[in-house]
């Protein structure tokens, strides 16, 4: 799957989804997220690469990106969401949340590769 670059003021307990991706925002620096699209556009090279050489056995890959960054609601920064977490993890998911959604989309995913064999 691609990687998922996290949300600067996560904690707030107002947040809420956001409308369009053209709402998102990278966080500062000191946390690397700005480095994230470029590690997927490398693995999309990659796995394009990989399969040009070994087009029987192909290898995909689940861009989960553009549909999670909406969420900037569904960390796990915050007492309230995640008490033994603590505070300020403005990158990793709760369960309930965007988790399920990746589990359904390579599920789809899965199902559509099956019915074309």
């Amino acid at each position: 799957r691609s990687t998922v670059p996290g949300h600067h003021g996560c904690e707030d307990p107002n947040v809420r989804p956001l409308r369009s991706i053209s709402e998102f925002e990278i966080a500062p620096e000191n946390f690397s997220w700005s480095k994230f699209d470029g590690y997927n556009q490398y693995a999309r090279k990659a796995i394009g690469d990989y399969n040009q050489i070994h087009p029987g056995l192909p290898i995909h890959l689940l861009d989960v990106t553009p549909m999670t960054i909406l969420r900037k609601d569904g960390h796990v920064s915050g007492p309230e969401k995640c008490g033994a977490c603590g505070v300020g993890d403005c990158l990793h998911y709760i369960l309930p949340g965007p988790l399920d959604w990746w589990v359904h989309l390579m599920y789809s995913n899965l199902v559509n590769l099956a019915l074309k064999q």
